[in-house]
């Protein structure tokens, strides 16, 4: 597989029979390779996952996986999906667990493949000031810790999460969040604002000394990532 990180959360794979495009937002059009039927997926409506431009690649050889709260067509090339469902699609198995924000967070069986796309599923702990802050944080954690037990001891080979810079101290919480509850092979920081230097962060932090060897770089250009299966 090879995956390239087109930003923030957004990430193009590309497969020996089919491309997967997740989260998806920009001002044009994404390029796309030739010749593979391709699949958009995207987690909920926010604007730094979803842009409607998608839709205007169409429907040759094209399918789109919504969330339920993005507002466009319903039919056999633009299915709806809502939390805690199973759906099969042109040879892929795709289960939707529930955000603690939003929309849903993707977990993909393709050609060999256990892929999970976080979307905003997170331990979002945010700065407290005052006894709501931190009310609304332990709603935040108990959501997502519910999200972990239904999948506790699932594999995935590719894993796409949240270490959002905006976080401080917090911003690695959900990665070592989803460590714990799940084996995790290659992993692919997302969710950045464009504050890239986070993977550098990541890279030399004490508590991610045990997945280093895993964090993908995806800031020089696309990788090549082995087959699990080999």
């Amino acid at each position: 597989m090879k995956i390239t990180w087109i930003e923030h959360s957004s990430f193009l794979l590309e497969l020996p029979e089919r491309v997967l495009v997740l989260d998806y937002f920009g001002k044009t059009r994404l390029p796309l390779p030739a010749n593979k039927p391709v699949t958009f997926l995207a987690s909920h409506h926010h604007a730094d996952h979803y842009d409607k431009a998608i839709l205007e690649h169409g429907t040759d050889q094209i399918w789109y996986v919504l969330s339920r709260d993005i507002f466009g067509p319903q039919d056999e090339h633009h299915i709806k999906v809502k939390p805690h469902q199973h759906y099969e699609l042109n040879g892929m198995i795709i289960e939707t667990l529930k955000s603690n924000d939003e929309g849903v967070a993707f977990m993909i069986e393709v050609d060999g493949w256990r892929i999970l796309h976080a979307g905003d599923l997170n331990d979002w702990h945010w700065e407290e000031e005052n006894d709501q802050d931190r009310q609304e944080n332990e709603v935040l954690k108990r959501r997502f810790d519910r999200e972990l037990e239904r999948i506790a001891g699932r594999t995935f080979d590719l894993a796409m999460i949240p270490t959002d810079p905006r976080l401080n101290d917090g911003y690695n919480r959900g990665l070592l969040g989803w460590a714990k509850a799940c084996q995790l092979g290659w992993i692919a920081p997302m969710h950045t604002f464009g504050e890239n230097d986070v993977i550098d962060r990541l890279l030399q932090d004490p508590a991610c000394a045990e997945l280093r060897s895993r964090i993908l770089d995806l800031r020089k250009g696309p990788q090549v990532l082995e087959d699990p299966q080999r």
